[in-house]
């Protein structure tokens, strides 16, 4: 299995993860799920995750998740 270097970024707000160019070309599936739950009047619990597979066999994955309060 060969290394994978892997960039992030982030755009409005969402992190984005990718592999940086190499020699050849890759192709690939991107999955991604979230929640965001109230768990009260003024508090909410989330959480989202999203992976990228490619075709050399490579994953990359990314997650990430919390607490909210408003007060």
């Amino acid at each position: 299995m060969n290394p994978v270097f892997v960039t992030a970024a982030l755009l409005l707000g969402q992190g984005l993860a990718f592999p940086v160019p190499g020699k050849g070309q890759e192709s690939g599936w991107y999955y991604g799920s979230g929640f965001d739950i109230n768990v009260g009047r003024f508090l909410r619990v989330f959480g989202e995750g999203e992976s990228i597979e490619l075709s050399d066999t490579s994953r990359i994955l990314t997650g990430r998740g919390g607490i909210k309060a408003a007060f």
